[in-house]
């Protein structure tokens, strides 16, 4: 959801739904409430930063993910400092990062300030870092739990294994028989990466 669209009500609905997944896409974008204002967002940082703290305190169980763009025209060292304390503090499930490419036809397309190509990638990769760091960190907290996923179809890391997902949207890669897709099953989570989990179906 565009963080402008999204409003109480969406999160009153979602609160009293058990069937409705706990997870939201909330595409930020930046940090910088220059380049905010620059992109046409129609938020600030900080109406930003509240709307999450009230995603969070009415859904604690939530896993929110985001989109990030670098290197947007002008984007100085401290509004890229901007994004990374952001995610940061936040602390995303996922994060969708690019590097701004020019699109023909925008208004940033032909803005002054564009940014050099090794700066964009530099930023990006400092960015990724940061998020692998903490998608990995939010995963092991899951190890040793037990969780309800939706078997969703085959895993793709070889044969026998079969993915799923947690109300949360967390992928959940566990050894089972291509019966058992389409149905709930209750797994322990035995493992984490930066991307998925691991586990047995108890």
């Amino acid at each position: 959801s565009h963080p402008k669209d999204f409003d109480e009500d969406i999160l009153e609905v979602m609160a009293e739904t058990p069937s409705i997944c706990r997870a939201i896409n909330l595409p930020v974008q930046s940090g910088s409430d220059r380049i905010l204002k620059e992109m046409n967002r129609g938020y600030t940082r900080s109406q930003y930063l509240e709307l999450v703290r009230r995603i969070r305190t009415v859904l604690p169980d939530v896993s929110l993910t985001t989109d990030l763009i670098v290197g947007f025209p002008q984007e100085t060292e401290d509004d890229f400092r901007d994004s990374y304390d952001l995610l940061k503090e936040l602390r995303f499930d996922i994060v969708h990062t690019a590097a701004y490419s020019p699109r023909e036809g925008t208004k940033a397309a032909v803005m002054e300030g564009q940014i050099d190509n090794k700066v964009k990638a530099a930023r990006l990769n400092e960015i990724n870092a940061l998020q692998s760091q903490i998608a990995l960190e939010l995963n092991e907290e899951y190890v040793g739990k037990t969780v309800e996923i939706l078997l969703d179809g085959p895993a793709p890391r070889g044969e026998g294994s079969l993915q799923g997902r947690t109300k949360t949207d967390k992928v959940v890669i566990v050894k089972g028989s291509p019966e058992c897709m389409g149905s709930y099953m209750d797994v322990k989570i035995i493992r984490a990466s930066h991307w998925s989990l691991e586990g047995e179906i108890i």
